[in-house]
């Protein structure tokens, strides 16, 4: 109610339920203006945000997340259980504070902490568990409706039908090369994805500390087969007070360890198991006879999505890690000032292996290992101080000082012409085609530096005004504009806390903003 700018609050109780992959899925549908969308029942497959105007532009464009405090942390390092509500910051009256980031909107994710106890003299302090698990279901929801194996022969004899008036010779193999078989490659390549998830919590705490611990394992199949995701999520919070409360430590620790099994489906390459599967001959069998995969070269890019699926490594293994210490001391009451120090590892390592002679037309197969990590420094120095000034005016000040480094180095090699039929990304001497470029290395860094102030006024909580300005430097931005200055100014009348609106009860809150 005291917001000038636009900002959704959804809380614990209030996020989705359901199949939850990645916790930005948990507001589908619960915030006006923020659209979550993901294509496909793939578990692998990342959601798309759009808050407000965002939503006409690249694909690529995504808020800025905030977690705990720490802007530009992964929110999937975060699992679904430990979250405790999520703000989104979606106009610029919200987001200017944020500077360059907060073009796209804001996403602010809290987690779960411990809560102090007075605990009498001769007590335990007080603790508590808290265990949870999911299992649910998943399955294709509409096929698409294609010629059967004897509504594909039948189609080939009316071909021959209307071929022989001007062609007596042709018969149906002139027509039609019948595999013998009756497969439906839509079953073939789709099944029934079961997801489990599990979690368990403890917390607890005393007059001083508090503690909040859980892990959650989480594993998803996906409908197609091949797909697959697992991921391992474990998280420590830590508070204690000192001086009388006057100054506050808070520690958080985030680990994640994920594994991904992916295939591919993105148009129409040989490996597009989906496009294989639409396109595929009705009569062709999965297998030969002696139980090989069975393959034929009708047309151009004609493959067997089961031998892709069963003999195509293609997968990730990926860790990511979170720490951030933060430290507020209060020396007068209303002013506290404040340390928040972070640090973020992120590694994965992508595995690619095909092996010869699994596609219809001549392949020597090909094998790929890629390693990335990335490391990230943040601190923010922050003041902040909120008081009354004489009766019904109130004030609150910010200022601060944000620093932001980024590290990102990899690793790849790849070839082909793999010499064994076993996973040649483990092995990649296997691979006897290596041409210039296949090996290669990178590094990349940036640097972001803010400067930021806000001010808010409120009279009687009806009449609101609020200022913020923010000054950024980034290594981002081009040679002769390395500093930005993102200014905003907002104005807000709750009109129901007027006298004229007492009396109308059907209206919880009207609000004006500007």
């Amino acid at each position: 109610s005291d917001k000038t700018g636009a900002v959704s609050n959804v809380e614990a109780d209030e996020l989705q339920g359901g199949v939850v992959t990645d916790p930005i899925q948990t507001l589908q549908g619960k915030a006006a203006g923020v659209s979550v969308t993901k294509k496909g029942g793939d578990p692998n497959e990342g959601f798309s945000v759009r808050i407000r105007g965002a939503s006409g532009f690249s694909a690529k464009t995504q808020p800025l997340y905030v977690i705990d405090g720490v802007p530009g942390a992964d929110p999937t390092i975060i699992a679904p259980e430990d979250i405790e509500s999520i703000n989104i910051l979606k106009d610029a009256a919200s987001t200017a504070i944020y500077g360059s980031r907060g073009a796209n909107g804001v996403v602010i994710m809290t987690t779960k902490k411990g809560k102090r106890a007075q605990v009498a003299a001769g007590e335990k302090p007080y603790s508590r568990v808290s265990i949870s698990s999911q299992l649910s279901f998943a399955r294709v929801a509409r096929k698409l409706d294609l010629l059967n194996a004897d509504e594909m022969r039948g189609f080939a004899q009316t071909l021959l039908q209307e071929a022989l008036p001007t062609n007596p010779s042709y018969t149906v193999d002139s027509v039609f090369t019948d595999g013998g078989a009756s497969t439906d490659w839509q079953d073939e390549i789709y099944r029934t994805g079961i997801n489990l998830s599990n979690n368990i919590s403890l917390t607890g705490g005393n007059a001083r500390s508090s503690y909040f611990a859980s892990i959650t394992q989480a594993n998803w199949e996906g409908v197609t087969k091949g797909t697959s995701k697992d991921r391992t999520s474990a998280r420590l919070n830590l508070t204690h007070t000192a001086l009388d409360d006057m100054l506050r430590f808070s520690g958080n620790l985030v680990g994640t360890f994920e594994k991904n099994d992916y295939e591919n489906y993105d148009g129409w390459d040989k490996d597009d198991i989906i496009y294989q599967a639409l396109s595929r001959n009705p009569t062709d069998p999965v297998y030969t006879a002696n139980g090989d995969y069975y393959q034929t070269n009708r047309v151009f890019n004609y493959e067997n999505p089961l031998a892709i699926i069963d003999q195509v490594v293609n997968d990730r293994d990926a860790k990511r890690f979170l720490g951030n210490f933060r430290a507020d001391i209060e020396p007068i009451k209303g002013l506290i000032f404040s340390g928040n120090f972070s640090y973020i590892r992120n590694d994965h390592l992508k595995t690619y292996f095909r092996p010869k002679n699994i596609y219809a037309t001549a392949d020597n197969g090909h094998g790929k290992q890629e390693y990335e990590n990335t490391t990230e420094k943040i601190m923010e120095l922050t003041a902040t101080y909120n008081t009354t000034l004489g009766e019904g005016h109130n004030l609150d000040l910010l200022g601060g000082y944000s620093w932001q480094d980024n590290i990102t180095n990899g690793f790849s090699a790849k070839g082909d012409d793999a010499q064994a039929v076993y996973p040649g990304n483990n092995n990649l001497q296997i691979l006897n085609d290596i041409k210039w470029g296949d090996i290669t290395s990178w590094k990349r860094k940036w640097t972001l530096i803010g400067f930021f102030g806000r001010a808010q006024y409120n009279y009687r909580n009806t009449y609101y005004a609020s200022a913020s300005l923010r000054r950024d430097g980034s290594s981002k931005f081009g040679a002769n504009s390395k500093w930005g200055w993102f200014p905003t100014i907002a104005l807000g009348w709750t009109m129901t806390n007027e006298e004229f609106l007492q009396g109308v009860k059907w209206l919880d809150q009207l609000k004006l903003r500007a």
